[in-house]
């Protein structure tokens, strides 16, 4: 499909140069987009002139602004400039639970949390002056913060023939997290908000059945896929895992069990085998480690940037993906889904919670590895499939991949995924 006429102004508070994963599918959709609009806006905070950044390459029609902002995580990052990240550890505390549950909640996260009032005022009067001046016919907010969805709704508004597109990479009233007070009244402010939404685009179908309730086309936009070429694996047979806790929600002990009881059987020979983790969590991931008495063949490295995590995700034999579900909700195909994917290494994803259909069936099409839960619904799944990877290292010195790649790089594609919302009006699908 050729560019669209006209200009689309795409509102993101997380945006490369910042260095964050939460950029990935801001920075991957627009530079897309460049593909079918003649110009591109993209209003972003301007966090990543003090935090870390990492330089990405913006197509010709691609235009960044940076918007001033003042918040909290400047704040907490006092003189230093590397961003304040909390462990898991840390947010275990009943007062803090509480706090981030007061921040993210409206009216509360008008003034405490990302972006703010001043970020919210600021984005909205610099786009007044960019639509009246051009020739914007599309809006497209992300989540979260909630901020970005703050500005469309003000622009929405003021500019109703504008088609907004607000996507979620989250759910504001989470099912599972449970992470705003007064659900009720935080569901109808969402709702007076997304009332003006043309069409809402989030990460998964499970997602779809919970953003259906406020009643406007909503389409599954999933995290488009870029195949990484094939790298050299780690020495040890190795099973990573890049990424954090989030409480207790995402629990990796029962891989921990059975790997313990290959080793201690001698099915697994404890000098070939390492388990890394890569996250902001090592403390608390290496107590449940000390649980199994797997400190030998541990790895801890820590806080890793995006392309050091991908670079553990090329040389591991298997990569450990964790989440979660519950009767409420299923299908938390989060951004990291697909990173792992992008590896074509084997993936063992471990889901903390109730029967999920949609992981199935990504996997089963794809090929992808072995869907497992906790508690364990399939006895022995787990064990058959890492050992069967360990004696084909054992055998090979590597594992070799199982992954689609045509199906991805057809069905996956980022042009694929976008190509849902620019022609998408009025679906609900």
């Amino acid at each position: 499909m050729g560019a669209q006429k006209g200009e689309i102004l795409c509102i993101h508070y997380y945006f490369p140069p910042l260095d964050s994963t939460a950029t990935i599918r801001n920075y991957y959709v627009a530079k897309t987009l460049t593909e079918f609009y003649d110009k591109v806006h993209v209003f972003t905070s301007n966090n990543h002139l003090r935090f870390p950044s990492l330089q990405k390459e913006f197509p010709s029609n691609l235009y960044c602004t940076d918007i001033p902002t003042f918040d909290y995580r400047i704040v907490l990052s006092g003189k230093s400039k590397k961003d304040a990240h909390i462990t898991t550890g840390k947010k275990k505390g009943r007062l803090y639970k509480f706090a981030l549950k007061i921040q993210k909640s409206f009216p509360f996260n008008l003034f405490l949390a990302e972006g703010n009032l001043i970020y919210i005022i600021r984005a909205y009067l610099k786009a007044k002056k960019l639509i009246k001046s051009g020739q914007v016919k599309a809006i497209y907010s992300s989540f979260g913060p909630y901020c970005d969805h703050y500005v469309a709704y003000l622009l929405k508004r003021k500019y109703p023939k504008l088609r907004w597109i607000a996507d979620f990479r989250d759910l504001q009233i989470e099912p599972i997290y449970k992470n705003v007070i007064w659900k009720n009244f935080q569901q109808r402010i969402e709702q007076s908000v997304l009332n003006k939404v043309d069409l809402i685009t989030c990460i998964s179908h499970g997602f779809v059945e919970q953003l259906k309730v406020y009643n406007r086309p909503t389409v599954a936009l999933l995290r488009g896929v870029e195949v990484r070429q094939t790298h050299v694996q780690f020495n040890k047979f190795t099973i990573a895992y890049t990424g954090s806790l989030y409480f207790e929600y995402r629990d990796p002990r029962p891989m921990f069990q059975v790997v313990a009881q290959l080793l201690k059987e001698g099915s697994i020979d404890p000098n070939t085998f390492e388990i890394v983790y890569a996250g902001r969590d090592g403390i608390k991931f290496y107590e449940w480690i000390k649980e199994y008495q797997l400190e030998k063949n541990f790895a801890n490295w820590g806080l890793v940037s995006q392309t050091e995590a991908k670079q553990i995700q090329n040389q591991s034999h298997i990569n450990l993906l964790l989440t979660s579900s519950s009767p409420e909700l299923t299908g938390v195909i989060t951004g990291k889904v697909f990173e792992y994917f992008e590896a074509l290494n084997p993936t063992l994803c471990l889901i903390n919670g109730v029967y999920d259909p949609e992981f199935e069936s990504l996997f089963r099409e794809l090929n992808a590895g072995v869907v497992v839960y906790n508690p364990e619904q399939t006895k022995g799944k787990m064990r058959k499939f890492i050992l069967s990877k360990y004696e084909e290292w054992r055998t090979t010195h590597r594992v070799a991949s199982t992954i689609n790649s045509q199906i991805i790089q057809e069905k996956y594609s980022w042009k694929h995924q976008v190509s849902k919302m620019v022609t998408n009006n009025d679906t609900n699908s």
